[in-house]
């Protein structure tokens, strides 16, 4: 029995679609910096004022909370306290004026502040920087983890403090194209000095970003390559 034109267009169109898939799980994961809040095109956040409560609340290692979309996560940091501050109340530094702050405490940190999640995301960030009083230059940090704690990525910025909260703190982000990343870290490289970070944004899941250059390109090809077969399968 021979199928008729239209149901061999779908099934077509199928194949190229499963070729596509199998092209996409096949491809190595791709990953990237991201060094402004707004490329991370986050879709979930932690407000710290909101899980760990008002400027000035010290809270014991770690502590569980939920991001705002109900990813449950573990926060801690090494030789420190986690400290809730707020931007030009308690903190005076390069955050956005009022900004709800996450700090390593006041009791000599070693750090870093680690976040992790129950579920894999495709990309976080946050802003961070030292207390005005600690070294003005440090080497802010973000290193992700996989759900065997194996290193995905890890991404230096130098950066230098002041005391204007004018939000020009320095962004620490990673995106990369499979949910992979299971925690967090956040430092600044010179152990017993305070630091802090602000919201953090992420994407828990995939993030269907755009896929670059020849793997693009080569799904495209599929796409053309089963149109045409279905093209010249119909009758004239």
């Amino acid at each position: 029995m021979h199928m008729n034109h239209s149901k061999k267009a779908v099934c077509m169109g199928v194949l190229s679609a499963a070729c596509a898939t199998l092209l996409t799980l096949a491809m190595p994961a791709s990953a990237s910096q991201v060094l402004a809040r707004a490329d991370l095109h986050g879709t979930d956040f932690i407000d710290w004022k909101v899980t760990l409560g008002g400027d000035g609340n010290t809270l014991p290692n770690p502590q569980f909370i939920h991001t705002d979309g109900g990813v449950l996560t573990a926060v801690s940091v090494a030789g420190g306290l986690l400290t809730r501050q707020d931007e030009g109340i308690s903190w005076s530094g390069d955050f956005a004026p009022g900004a709800h702050l996450l700090s390593a405490g006041l009791v000599s940190p070693v750090g870093p502040i680690s976040i992790s999640f129950d579920t894999g995301l495709s990309a976080i960030g946050a802003q961070l920087q030292t207390r005005g009083y600690s070294p003005p230059d440090y080497n802010g940090s973000i290193t992700v983890y996989d759900d065997l704690d194996n290193l995905l990525e890890t991404y230096v910025l130098s950066g230098h403090s002041t005391k204007l909260v004018d939000n020009t703190a320095i962004f620490l982000g990673v995106s990369r194209s499979t949910a992979d990343i299971f925690r967090v870290d956040f430092n600044i490289g010179v152990p017993g000095f305070e630091f802090a970070i602000n919201q953090v944004d992420l994407i828990a899941g995939l993030h269907m970003a755009p896929l670059p250059g020849s793997a693009g390109l080569t799904l495209l090809a599929l796409g053309l390559l089963g149109s045409t077969l279905s093209r010249r399968r119909q009758p004239r």
